[in-house]
């Protein structure tokens, strides 16, 4: 899907990444790098646990949801906060298509 496709279709509240089977980096949307510390760690081509270390250990779980052989994945208890403390983020990823 191209990047003007993936703007009709996220609400604009939402921020995003494409990612490959091995789960490295193929589109971002424009602000998801308000959630890690160095902007170029969620560049196209970087691993995704290089920006979102708090993945690292359910690479296998990732890896199902975009095989479509689990239909969804969400970290509870995960999150970001920024520096007043408000939450950024929660993560759920759903599964690409076959």
């Amino acid at each position: 899907m191209n990047e003007k496709a993936n703007q009709l279709l996220v609400p604009g509240h939402m921020e995003y990444m494409v990612l490959d089977k091995n789960l490295v980096i193929q589109t971002i949307s424009a602000n998801l790098v308000r959630f890690v510390e160095v902007a170029e760690q969620v560049s196209r081509g970087s691993k995704i646990i290089v920006g979102f270390p708090e993945l690292i250990g359910v690479e296998d779980l990732l890896i199902a949801v975009l095989e479509g052989q689990q239909e969804s994945f969400d970290l509870k208890g995960i999150a970001r906060t920024d520096a007043q403390g408000n939450n950024i983020y929660r993560p759920i990823l759903y599964p690409g298509k076959k």
